[in-house]
């Protein structure tokens, strides 16, 4: 079964979108792959067409040879966006998380606690992650993700309020 993901980051009023792929241990790690969105408040449309081109990315190369250095290297490319040295430096500044996962038609959007420094990112029971079956993609399939032009605009809305709201809730996590 495929399954694809990305990781959305928020500091200030930058929006990060990575994908995520897996190295051949089935472990996913951003994978160089990053769109840059601009805003408090971005457009839903355009948070969502943001993601959903993450999540095409995701796996489309197919597993990544592993190597330690390879997956420090590619945890790093967030923080080094966002204008940090480090995935450390970028936890201790309170950056926000929002973890997306598409698993045949069911979209997993998951507001992420950040701990700081040292302690990384966690779910939080008291904020599940939000699920939408039938959400109009398929991760089984390439061509279940690329949509109309029509479909995508209604799509990419959904998922980017989804995704908006998964942030309002992991600022309130973060106490941001």
């Amino acid at each position: 079964m495929v399954r694809r993901e990305v990781s959305v980051w928020r500091d200030g009023d930058t929006w990060l979108v990575a994908a995520r792929s897996p190295f051949e241990s089935g472990v996913y790690f951003e994978d160089g792959w990053l769109q840059q969105i601009e805003g408090a408040a971005p457009d839903p449309a355009v948070l969502g067409a943001a993601v959903r081109a993450g999540l095409e990315h995701s796996t489309s190369r197919g597993r990544l040879p592993f190597s330690v250095r390879t997956a420090w290297k590619e945890m790093g490319l967030p923080a080094q966006a966002l204008g940090y040295g480090t995935r450390h430096a970028l936890e201790r500044a309170g950056v926000l998380l929002v973890e997306v996962t598409l698993k045949q038609e069911q979209l997993r959007v998951t507001p992420m606690r950040n701990e700081g420094a040292g302690r990384g990112y966690a779910g939080d029971h008291a904020a599940p992650a939000t699920v939408v079956e039938r959400c109009g993609l398929d991760s089984e399939s390439d061509a279940g993700l690329f949509v109309s032009p029509a479909d995508a605009s209604v799509i990419d809305s959904s998922i980017g309020t989804v995704v908006a709201q998964a942030m309002a809730t992991s600022a309130d996590l973060t106490g941001s």
